[in-house]
């Protein structure tokens, strides 16, 4: 995610994790403020609901952040469990 330094607290992130389902916790970089151009957070998701490629926040500014997804698993093709 790109995030707005406003945002970019443990509790500003986890509430953005929260809004795609479930912030479980930070990712140790994003912890330690590493890499500020990108927060890593562990989410739970339901797989067989589309997850957003964007949280739009509705403020004056109208953010828009982008979301990406690493090490979802894979599904089974034949009966998509």
């Amino acid at each position: 995610m790109e995030v707005p330094d406003c945002l970019y607290s443990e509790k500003g992130l986890m509430f953005l994790g929260d809004i795609i389902r479930e912030s479980k916790k930070l990712h140790p970089s994003t912890e330690r403020c590493i890499r500020l151009d990108v927060a890593r957070i562990l989410v739970v998701v339901n797989l067989e609901k589309p997850l957003p490629s964007k949280i739009d926040l509705s403020d004056e500014q109208e953010t828009l952040i982008s979301v990406s997804y690493l090490c979802l698993p894979s599904r089974c093709q034949t009966c998509q469990a």
